[in-house]
């Protein structure tokens, strides 16, 4: 979500007056919540055919196999949040 209202408000299909309050408050969730001290992005939904079913929900501590979805994702709203910022055109 965070991409897409990056991308959105960046495009001009979003209004930034809008929708900006909702992407700052998700990036910052990300960045703050998701992404841990170590490194390592938390609150990932693993893959398959359902949602997870061990014994509570994904957290920061609770390792997730994502096979790199959950950082690509991250990656991906990280590079529309600087292109934002920074009035680049970007390629995506």
């Amino acid at each position: 979500f965070t991409y897409g209202l990056a991308w959105g408000i960046r495009h001009g299909l979003l209004d930034g007056a809008t929708y900006g309050a909702a992407l700052n408050q998700a990036w910052n969730g990300l960045i703050t919540v998701a992404l841990q001290p170590d490194g390592l992005l938390g609150y990932v939904q693993s893959t398959g055919d359902r949602p997870c079913t061990d014994t509570g929900p994904l957290g920061p501590t609770k390792l997730a196999n994502f096979d790199d979805y959950g950082v690509g994702a991250f990656l991906l709203a990280g590079s529309e949040m600087y292109a934002l910022a920074t009035g680049r055109s970007g390629g995506h």
